[in-house]
Order: structure tokens, then sequence, then C-alpha cells
């Protein structure tokens, strides 16, 4: 009777407490894809805090991570430019927000051509309004990453958290550790 009554008070708590530190504390994430490079690499292992605070203080210019608006069961990571009443353009890949250019030291452009608006948003897009509750999201990457310009805003009931530091990062091409990534500050 002792032994069912320990095994049953040892087991809830420990999955319930697991899943509280997830969605309250911290939570671990890994990056599957090239869309956030230079700041994150593919292999990098971050932490994020989780805590209401974390997601409901955000700012542009900070990385946050959130539910696909698209499908709610993928998790992205992308960087803030635009939060709500703010108004986004791009101009020949220049963000402009609130009619000004925004300054963007962490991106980078793989690819030297510009095109139309009317092909596709990536280089050039219309002025639009942040609505309340809602962020604009891109990712570092610009050429290469799927972000607001193709799928709209990120809500603010989808944030999960901000990423805050760097535990790992493994190079699978040159199968190495990335030593001199390991405990990079993300904040």
């Amino acid at each position: 009777m002792y032994l069912a009554l320990y095994t049953i008070v040892i087991a809830i708590p420990q999955p319930l407490s697991g899943e509280y530190i997830k969605q309250n504390i911290v939570q671990a994430f890994k990056i599957p894809s090239g869309s956030m490079i230079p700041t994150l690499q593919i292999g990098d292992m971050l932490l994020a805090k989780t805590d209401k605070e974390s997601k409901s203080n955000i700012n542009r210019g900070d990385l946050i991570i959130f539910k696909y608006p698209m499908d709610r069961t993928k998790i992205y990571i992308k960087r803030v430019i635009a939060i709500e009443g703010e108004t986004i353009s791009i101009k020949d890949k220049k963000v402009s927000i609130n009619h000004s250019i925004f300054n963007e030291p962490y991106i980078i452009n793989t690819d030297s051509r510009i095109f139309k608006q009317t092909k596709t948003p990536r280089d050039n897009m219309a002025p639009i309004e942040v609505p309340a509750n809602s962020f604009f999201v891109m990712g570092d990457n610009r050429d290469n990453t799927h972000d607001s310009r193709f799928w709209g805003f990120v809500k603010e009931l989808d944030i999960i958290g901000k990423p805050t530091i760097l535990y790992w990062s493994w190079d699978k091409k040159a199968f190495k550790i990335r030593f001199n990534r390991i405990g990079k500050s993300l904040i």
C-alpha cells in the first residue's frame, strides 16, 4: 500500500512540473534552418524565457519564438521588426518603420537581385500598419527566410518566449562543436 502511494505521489508531479517549467520559466530549442543566419546557425541550441513578463515585454529588434500562424503546431524564431501601431514598408530591401529607414546591422542579403512587389514581397512591400496585439517579424537572412512579408502578423497570444542564451552549437557539416558560440547572449 505504501509503495503504491509513494509511486503515485512521485510519478504525478514530475510530468506536471516539467510542463509547468516549459510554459512558465524556460524552454530549450534547436535551430533547424538558416533563416536567422548570421545571428543563429543551423545546429544552435538555445534557452528561451517563457514567463509572462518575457511574452508581454516585446520590443522592436527582439528575437521571439512563436507558433507559426499558418500551422500552429510548428514553432518559429524570428526578429520583431515592427510592433502594434507602427507602419512598415520595404523599398529595394530597405525596411522603413513609420517612414524612417530602420538600421539593421544584423541582417544579410545573399541575392543582389531586387524583385518588384508584383512578383514577391521579399524586396518591396507597400506600407502596412501592424494591428493591435500583433508583431511583424522577419528572419535575419533576408533573402532566404519565410516571414511576415509572406504570411502576415504574429499574434501576441502565439508567442512562446524570448531566447536568452546559446547553450550548445553543433556544425553537422564539419562534424564539430562550435565552441565560440556556446554561451552567446541573445538578449
